[in-house]
């Protein structure tokens, strides 16, 4: 088996330890699980056994004990969500709360893609350029 194996099966068994995971489909894991005020809390997590090697190597270093250190994490993600945001979805890492099973529209990024669209050749008299400080002339940080 490899890593990403081996995690997967680790975090689907550390899963439901406390709460009731499956597997519909690839790329999808169903929790249910325990509040403390006894309701329950339903979450999608979408996320490849890929995806979450990554995040336990990255985030955690590959180990198991530190895939089981990433699950807790997981754990906690799943019971502290709004619950109208009924999907943890992966992306650069980490699982991002979503009422989608997509990422959230980013307002910057999204303000971004609307300049663009307007101007696809650049903004009218717009440009970047640096310039070196002039000579006499005090610097920001203090320095000559």
């Amino acid at each position: 088996m490899s890593f990403d194996d081996d995690a997967w099966a680790e975090l689907l068994a550390s899963l439901n330890r406390w709460s009731t995971a499956s597997e519909p489909r690839a790329g999808r894991i169903e929790v249910t699980a325990p509040r403390p005020d006894g309701s329950t809390t339903s979450v999608t997590i979408v996320m490849t056994p890929g995806e979450w090697s990554d995040l336990v190597s990255i985030m955690y270093g590959a180990s198991e004990v530190n895939v089981e250190a990433a699950a807790h994490d997981l754990r906690a993600l799943v019971l502290s969500r709004p619950p109208e945001l009924g999907y943890l979805v992966y992306a650069d890492y980490r699982l991002v709360p979503s009422a989608t099973p997509g990422l959230p529209v980013d307002p910057d990024q999204a303000r971004l893609d609307e300049l663009s669209r307007q101007h696809p050749g650049g903004i009218p008299g717009g440009g970047w350029s640096a310039h070196r400080p002039a000579r006499g002339r005090p610097r920001a940080d203090g320095g000559t």
